[in-house]
């Protein structure tokens, strides 16, 4: 979203266009970000009141950083644009969402806080997979060892290997159920929902929620 304001201050056409369909759907990042593109003096679209009317609507949507900023601001600017009117909500509201900035802090791959979008996601899972098979692949060249059963005999994984494909399975089990928590957290759902089966698959199309949620930010 950065780089798209990046580019609409560059006078990317095109890219004023997508941001501001963006902000148009409700999107709190995108019109914090439209805010910037009227506020910037090097932007060709530069308007205070056009300004001060995406800032405020993003931190009405919940943005941390436009409620911030709106709270921030020169007291002349907010007698001009009557926000001095709700200090206290916008205070709130700026409470609210450092709380949960500070509360929500994803730990990684092995954390199940926090949220990614469908790309990173996919990547992510693409990644898990390639590495799973590259250790079945190795556990399956491991030494086997004759069992005889009285009846029959067969060859079996070795005790080691045995319990080196049990932590391996463990592992990426609980890589791929954080993986799909993060995901389900940017839709707005609970982790619970991962251990639906073939949900996992859904995220994959689920979109996300536009605004920042119980948790955490929108993905960058």
């Amino acid at each position: 979203m950065k780089r798209l304001c990046e580019q609409v201050i560059n006078g990317d056409v095109k890219a004023f266009s997508e941001l501001k369909q963006l902000a148009g759907s409700g999107n709190a990042e995108a019109q914090y970000q439209l805010s910037i593109v009227y506020s910037d003096k090097k932007s060709p679209y530069e308007d205070e009141s056009l300004w001060m009317y995406w800032l405020k609507k993003s931190a009405e949507y919940g943005c941390y950083e436009a409620i911030k900023k709106l709270w921030f601001l020169p007291l002349d600017i907010k007698e001009k644009y009557n926000i001095v009117e709700s200090p206290n909500f916008i205070w709130e509201r700026y409470e609210e969402e450092k709380r949960k900035k500070s509360d929500v802090k994803p730990g990684g791959i092995w954390s199940i806080r926090g949220r990614i979008d469908r790309s990173t996601y996919f990547i992510y899972m693409l990644i898990y997979t390639i590495v799973l098979d590259c250790l079945v692949w190795v556990v399956g060249r491991l030494p086997m060892e004759t069992v005889d059963y009285g009846y029959y005999t067969t060859t079996e994984p070795s005790s080691m290997a045995s319990v080196l494909i049990a932590v391996i399975v463990a592992v990426m089990l609980y890589l791929f159920f954080a993986l799909a928590s993060k995901r389900a957290h940017d839709c707005g759902d609970s982790c619970l929902y991962v251990l639906i089966p073939f949900w996992g698959i859904v995220l994959l199309f689920k979109g996300s929620e536009p605004q920042t949620n119980e948790y955490g930010p929108v993905p960058e």
